[in-house]
């Protein structure tokens, strides 16, 4: 059986992103919105979310296709000030991610698209940095 590529890049991601300050003691995947619309009470002041987004088959092969992946790294926090807070750990996350390939095996190109933040609007509790990461693979099938 074929390794899953995307369950590694995920995998490789938590493990990476562990050394992110005030940030990195809690990462879950999940869908964004699913948790931070929850009454959960338990969820830590700071964590980071890992959603996988839209996957694109670039090219196809006999025993293996090139797949385009997109993770969104979302940087959460309770602190309605936390501006200057997730842009550092923004940095701390490209620290963590350095190099052509991110410090992630497997992969062809990898890169940040266009991030999003996004401050605690009235009603809500967390305000969010999404960081769109495109990664580059073959899958073999």
């Amino acid at each position: 059986m074929n390794e899953d590529k995307q369950s590694s890049f995920l995998q490789q991601l938590a493990d990476k992103l562990k050394e992110v300050p005030l940030f990195g003691g809690s990462i879950q995947e999940g869908y964004v919105p699913h948790v931070v619309d929850s009454e959960d009470e338990s969820l830590p002041a700071q964590f980071i979310i890992l959603q996988p987004g839209e996957t694109e088959e670039k090219e196809r092969m006999h025993n293996s296709v090139i797949e385009a992946h997109t993770v969104l790294i979302t940087l959460v926090t309770k602190d309605r000030n936390a501006a200057a807070q997730l842009r550092q750990a923004r940095l701390e996350v490209k620290r963590c991610l350095a190099g052509k390939w991110a410090n992630l095996q497997g992969t062809q190109k990898v890169y940040f698209k266009t991030e999003n933040p996004m401050p605690a609007q009235a009603g809500y509790v967390f305000s969010l940095h999404v960081m769109p990461l495109y990664i580059e693979y073959v899958q073999p099938i």
